[in-house]
C-alpha cells in the first residue's frame, strides 16, 4: 500500500511546485491562450478523470490480494470467532488498560499467555463481596 502514498505524494508535490511559479515565469514560456470557463472546466474534468483512473490502477491490485486473503481466511477466522468469540469478549472487558500488557506469547506446548508487564501498577480487581447494581441505604 506504499505505492499509492507514493503516487499522491508525488502528485501534491509537482502541484506545489506548478502553484510556486510565479505567473510571469509562466507567461514568459508560452502566450496566454485565450481562456473560457467551458475550456477551464473541460481542462479540470479531464485531469479529475486522469487521476481518479491513476488512482484505481494504483489500488486495484492491492484491493483484489485483499480479497484474496479474505476469501481464503474468513472461513477460519469465522470458526476461530465461533469458538473463541465468548472467551476474548470477556478478557477484552476485563483488560483496562492493554499498555500495562507485554505481546502474546505462544509457548513450546501450544499455550498463548498475556503478561502483564513487570512495571505495571498493582491489579484492581473487584471484591468478590461485591453487588452490581444500585445500593440501598
Amino acid at each position: 500500500m506504499r505505492r499509492p502514498t507514493f503516487v499522491i505524494l508525488a502528485m501534491a508535490t509537482m502541484l506545489a511546485a506548478t502553484l510556486s511559479l510565479g505567473e510571469q515565469a509562466r507567461s514568459q514560456v508560452t502566450p496566454a491562450p485565450e481562456i473560457t470557463e467551458d475550456s477551464n472546466r473541460e481542462k479540470i474534468l479531464r485531469g479529475w478523470d486522469s487521476l481518479v483512473e491513476g488512482l484505481q490502477d494504483e489500488l486495484t491490485p492491492g484491493l483484489e490480494a485483499l480479497r484474496d486473503w479474505a476469501d481464503m481466511a474468513g472461513p477460519a477466522l469465522e470458526s476461530f470467532l465461533e469458538e473463541m468469540g465468548p472467551a476474548l469478549t470477556e478478557v477484552i472487558n476485563n483488560v483496562r488498560d492493554w499498555t500495562q500488557y507485554e505481546a502474546p506469547e505462544i509457548l513450546d506446548n501450544g499455550d498463548i499467555i498475556i503478561r502483564r508487564k513487570q512495571d505495571a501498577p498493582p491489579l484492581e480487581l473487584p471484591s468478590e463481596t461485591e453487588e452490581d447494581g444500585p445500593i440501598d441505604i
